[in-house]
């Protein structure tokens, strides 16, 4: 029962309280959901995309948090959610110099909080009901080893809070907080990963009702796959945190231990435009860590090409183009092709010896680019007329023919695979190569050679 564990302690709850409660108002920063920096394909984890000079990102994130603050009996059950509902806004801005440094800052504002006061110990504490600004951050890091898309990255940072928020309305701790941390990152492939770990120093050492608060170690750990040439990420994370000054060891004590779980999708479109959504599980009970958090992103990040880039004609040659190739202006999805001979000017694509399809890209890799594929994002053959690129479908029955138990015979879908696709002319649910009556509604029969006929 640890990881379900109250967020202020149950055992103490359970004590004798005064009639004459006494009121209090928050004393910290409730949100836990701490946002990479803008440009990472992630949300907490960090891609290291530290590419380019004078190189900007920027973007905003909705997060809501469903109770991230609750007081619960001595028996788990909730006694109240101090803060039922917490609704923060993102607004972040991040510049890159001289391929490795970044820098970045992050704004965030608890656009909407309510909850139920809570009685704990005497003490009547009262939920927020306004908006207000929170700790604003500024964060810089440095890569050290390796280079963006190879198998390990390794950079350097620390991030700075500034105690710009109100901590009666839980979104600041009252003084300036410092994180030094390592990032590890990289991609394999198709496969991406990142790692953080940092010391999180909170001098303000206090306690909220029973629960302490002071510094932690914290963690940050996200895989995950890309797809649709790069233009998509998705994957789960996870964030971990614990205090560090709990006498019973870390990741022991029940209120200072958060851990969330994430499972995120980032889209590029239009070259430099993203969308990001985001869902998961609070995993502990810890302050501010809630049942259930929801992320919705949008980032502007300019796209960047290495100079050296491998051309691969629609013939499979491959040959190098020359190293002084440089990302035109005229280039409008960054893919090293001009505007002007570019098939696909708003899509970042391949080079190719065809001028109809030259700089289209083809996400599903099965040879048909995707200006051309009505299935662009599924492997398919090619075919005449609306679904060329698509899987084959003999019976053009809208099932592709690997789940159509009948591929040879249009048919209506079904929930059942064994029947999917196949048909069955009188509807009674007996499809034609079973049904012994297949023109007349029937039943089913424990004799299968009455199988779909009437009853008498």
């Amino acid at each position: 029962m640890f990881f379900r564990s109250s967020a202020l302690v149950c055992v103490l709850l359970s004590l004798p309280m005064s009639a004459w409660a006494q009121s209090a108002q928050g004393t910290f920063n409730l949100n836990r959901f701490d946002p990479a920096e803008k440009g990472s394909e992630w949300f907490t984890a960090d891609s290291l995309d530290l590419r380019g000079h004078v190189r900007p990102a920027v973007g905003v994130l909705l997060d809501y948090g469903y109770k991230p603050l609750v007081i619960y009996n001595d028996d788990l059950t909730t006694r109240s959610a101090l803060v039922r509902h917490q609704l923060m806004l993102h607004a972040g801005l991040s510049m890159v110099f001289w391929d490795r440094w970044r820098v970045g800052i992050d704004l965030p504002i608890a656009l909407f909080q309510e909850g139920q006061p809570g009685l704990v110990l005497g003490t009547q504490y009262v939920p927020p009901t306004r908006a207000a600004i929170g700790d604003i951050r500024v964060g810089t890091d440095v890569r050290v080893l390796g280079r963006y898309g190879g198998p390990v990255q390794l950079a350097l940072g620390a991030l700075l809070w500034l105690p710009t928020g109100q901590p009666a309305l839980y979104t600041g701790d009252g003084t300036v907080r410092v994180m030094p941390r390592a990032t590890v990152a990289g991609d394999i492939s198709w496969f991406a990963y990142s790692a953080s770990f940092g010391f999180h120093f909170r001098p303000k050492v206090q306690s909220f009702a029973v629960a302490p608060i002071g510094s932690e170690l914290v963690l940050r750990i996200a895989v995950g796959v890309h797809l649709a040439n790069r233009r998509i990420m998705i994957g789960p994370e996870f964030a971990a945190s614990t205090g560090t000054a709990n006498p019973s060891g870390l990741f022991s004590a029940r209120t200072a231990t958060n851990i969330e779980a994430l499972l995120g999708i980032h889209w590029r479109f239009l070259s430099d435009w993203r969308l990001a959504a985001a869902v998961g599980p609070g995993l502990s009970r810890g302050l501010g860590t809630p049942e259930i958090r929801a992320i919705l992103g949008f980032e502007y990040v300019p796209q960047l090409r290495e100079k050296e880039n491998i051309i691969v004609t629609e013939e499979g040659t491959e040959h190098e183009r020359s190293s002084s190739a440089q990302v035109s202006p005229d280039d409008r999805d960054n893919d090293g092709i001009a505007n002007g001979i570019d098939a696909c000017p708003d899509s970042e694509g391949m080079a190719t010896t065809n001028p109809a399809t030259n700089g289209c890209p083809d996400s599903d890799g099965d040879g048909i680019f995707d200006n051309g594929d009505s299935c662009p994002f599924v492997a398919g053959i090619a075919q005449p007329g609306k679904r060329n690129g698509c899987p084959p479908d003999k019976d053009l029955d809208g099932l592709i023919d690997t789940v159509d138990a009948c591929p040879d015979e249009p048919g209506p879908n079904s929930s059942d695979r064994r029947i999917a696709g196949c048909p069955d002319r009188d509807a009674d649910g007996i499809i034609d190569r079973l049904d012994r009556c297949p023109n007349v509604p029937g039943i089913r029969w424990s004799d299968p050679s009455r199988d779909g006929c009437p009853a008498k």
